[in-house]
């Protein structure tokens, strides 16, 4: 099974922009493989949304739109913690 590898440029590694705090420091992985599409043009505000995926070098991955929850980033960060897998670092 072919799989999507993420990695990072090293003046970045471990730092995220969390807006309206700063930039926070984590220890960062090494690589890590992708389950997840978080697209921010997509608005999608239903309820129980249906099974979306995206394409991308012929790996197929679940996508998920945004949405105007007041957690919606809290829940996208649960669910991705939920998909990992094969996590290097």
């Amino acid at each position: 099974m072919r799989k999507l590898v993420a990695t990072c440029p090293d003046t970045i590694k471990g730092k995220i922009e969390a807006r309206g705090i700063g930039i926070l420091s984590l220890s960062p992985l090494d690589s890590t493989v992708l389950s997840l599409v978080v697209d921010l043009n997509l608005q999608n505000d239903e309820r129980l949304p249906k099974d979306d995926t995206y394409e991308i070098l012929g790996i197929t991955l679940r996508r998920i739109g945004r949405s105007r929850l007041d957690a919606f980033a809290e829940a996208v960060y649960l669910l991705a913690r939920n998909m990992k897998t094969d996590v290097k670092g």
